[in-house]
């Protein structure tokens, strides 16, 4: 079985498991630092873009850590720009540092700043689902992101939906000077977020980018919140709990499967039931789900042409939310492909699964109390 088959938080066999760990210990070696939280979102969602045409690479032990997050990050769903960034602020914004002849310059000191400035574009820093990476660039890489808006660039979109000029925004992020030997290096991405750009020296942005000439010392690392690091800190804790409580939970649905009591349909599709991942995640949803709020169902997709299926099992909380996943899962399918598509509902997750979420809660509930005197503290 192929690496790629491996979808959606669930492992199909045990060599699988044992192969995604490889291949996660070879995109650590590549970036340190890196969380194993976040190259797993990333290897989810490249399940999701293999089949476009746009991927020509569809195995992805052949990816290094740079090409992965440059095929995921510049084939996401392009969305509009919304509002102006100092809506609702009569006061203005603190994090503006420049403000000239057209061009806004913002610091993006925050996760929320990030978000809020990356509001309608695809940055991973500014996502707000659990496949943010603010965490990485900002605590790992030791980065400070700039968010650089042109407003003498049109901001529009063509019939494709790409940016006319993409250069109208570009998030700029300066790095202390570690292992890239003793000097700040900096890194570029422009509004179509098609893979960021290296620099190690400030010259050659001044050269590509001429705006930003003579502005060099506008762009200077900025500490994390001492209150955000700490939390972040306690996330990263908690994240790593969650992952191996993850790898514990499957021992007895991986038995049951081996022993014949479940068959290799079943596996699938109690293996796909949602995972916690991320701290944030469980703390927002761990309540209702052991209160019955949600319901699972499975959306797959045939690929009739490649003899391939894609799922991605889901918590589901209403009829509208129902509705607003399907139609999310079938946006990610082009037109001109033969695909199939069918719903499964999950009805009665089996007792592993009640006793994942109940293990989940007693996780969540100690992040709670930790999470509550870092807070007093701070």
């Amino acid at each position: 079985m192929k690496f790629s088959n491996i979808i959606y938080e669930m492992i199909l066999r045990e060599y699988n498991e044992k192969l995604l760990n490889q291949i996660i210990k070879k995109f650590q070696e590549e970036a340190p630092g890196l969380d194993t939280n976040i190259i797993r979102i990333y290897i989810n969602r490249f399940v999701q873009i293999k089949n476009s045409p746009n991927v020509t690479e569809k195995d992805i032990t052949k990816y290094t850590w740079k090409q992965l997050e440059t095929v995921v990050d510049s084939n996401q769903p392009k969305r509009i720009k919304a509002g102006k960034i100092n809506d609702g602020e009569p006061g203005g914004d603190s994090n503006l540092v420049y403000n000239e002849n057209g061009l806004r310059i913002y610091v993006g000191k925050t996760k929320n700043a990030c978000i809020k400035y990356g509001n309608g574009y695809s940055f991973c820093i500014s996502s707000r689902g659990e496949e943010n990476m603010y965490t990485y660039y900002r605590y790992d890489l030791v980065g400070t992101p700039y968010f650089i808006f042109d407003d003498t660039k049109t901001s529009e979109q063509n019939d494709n939906r790409d940016f006319i000029d993409p250069d109208h925004l570009l998030v700029l992020f300066v790095h202390e000077p570690t292992y890239k030997g003793g000097d700040f290096w900096y890194t570029i991405t422009t509004a179509d977020n098609k893979g960021e750009e290296e620099y190690d020296i400030f010259n050659k942005i001044q050269y590509e980018y001429p705006r930003l000439k003579g502005l060099k010392e506008l762009f200077q690392p900025v500490e994390m919140d001492p209150k955000e690091k700490k939390i972040l800190e306690l996330n990263k804790k908690y994240n790593s709990l969650l992952v191996d409580f993850k790898d514990d939970t499957f021992e007895p649905l991986i038995a049951l499967y081996n022993s014949g009591e479940i068959n290799g349909d079943e596996y699938n599709k109690y293996g796909s039931l949602p995972i916690y991942y991320t701290i944030d995640t469980a703390n927002k949803f761990i309540d209702d789900e052991i209160n019955g709020e949600f319901e699972y169902y499975q959306f797959i997709a045939v690929y009739n042409l490649y003899h391939e299926t894609h799922t991605q099992t889901k918590r589901i909380r209403n009829e509208e939310e129902y509705d607003r996943q399907y139609k999310e899962f079938v946006s990610k399918i082009d037109d001109d492909e033969d695909v199939s598509i069918y719903v499964d509902k999950i009805d009665l997750p089996m007792r592993w699964y009640k006793d994942y979420v109940l293990g989940v809660k007693k996780i969540v509930d100690q992040y709670r109390s930790e999470l509550s005197k870092t807070k007093l503290l701070s």
